[in-house]
């Protein structure tokens, strides 16, 4: 579904990402580890189109998006739900949703997105309640479940996480978390940065490790979780209760 071949991006004259080469199939869910400053918020800008990849090439079902603005990369099913969720404060929990669905208006009347609001309320119960409610009201939990619910509203074939458990106390993230491989066994996709590195890779079929703007490891989840480095850098002393 998601292939990436010898990425180089960044920031001005500063190089952040070099020659990254990645994929994603359907129907998985594939994660990227690693501490601050490796390089992964840039990383999947750079695959939304955020920011322009400067070499290599972005393949997304079999099209090269390497040049693509972001509007025309979410159009073709490649949706981001940022660090950060970067929701729309001054609107309400439904407004959100809306514009979510923004570039499904003109082709699917209004029903359908009713429809799909419906179920993201179904799939996320507290947003029902909190409908009519201005988003930057919600706690810290609730504004990342409306962030995933808005991009679910853009029907994406590729949902790509950046840190959903960023700041969120632990029996949140554990809820985040479930809520990932419910969206999963929907037959979504899904592409998931994240500090957690032990969330992760429970949930994940495979994963890389990436430091310094550079993928050093990547493995099935099982493979990564064996690895010694991947132990002392990620997992630290609660490796051993992994599987408990």
């Amino acid at each position: 579904m998601l292939r990436v071949r010898n990425l180089v991006s960044g920031y001005g004259n500063l190089t952040i990402i070099r020659s990254v080469s990645l994929h994603v199939k359907a129907g998985e869910i594939v994660t990227i580890i690693g501490g601050n400053g490796a390089g992964k918020t840039t990383l999947l800008n750079t695959i939304a189109g955020i920011i322009q990849c400067r070499e290599g090439e972005i393949v997304f079902e079999h099209e090269n998006i390497s040049k693509f603005s972001a509007d025309k990369i979410a159009a073709k099913g490649l949706c981001l739900v940022p660090e950060g969720r970067q929701i729309f404060s001054d609107m309400t929990v439904r407004e959100n949703l809306e514009m979510g669905a923004y570039i499904r208006y003109k082709k699917e009347n209004k029903e359908e997105i009713n429809t799909d609001i419906e179920k993201m309320y179904n799939l996320f119960p507290i947003l029902q309640n909190r409908k009519h409610q201005r988003a930057g009201t919600l706690s810290g939990g609730e504004q990342q479940m409306l962030a995933i619910a808005r991009a679910l509203m853009g029907r994406p074939k590729l949902l790509i996480l950046d840190e959903p458990s960023l700041g969120l106390a632990p029996i949140i993230v554990q809820q985040i978390f479930a809520i990932i491989k419910e969206i999963r066994n929907m037959g979504n996709t899904i592409l998931l940065v994240e500090q957690n590195a032990k969330a992760a890779l429970k949930i994940a079929d495979r994963g890389y490790v990436m430091e310094t703007g550079q993928i050093l490891l990547e493995g099935t989840t099982s493979e990564l979780f064996e690895n010694r480095d991947v132990q002392r850098a990620y997992l630290g002393k609660e490796y051993r209760h992994i599987n408990e």
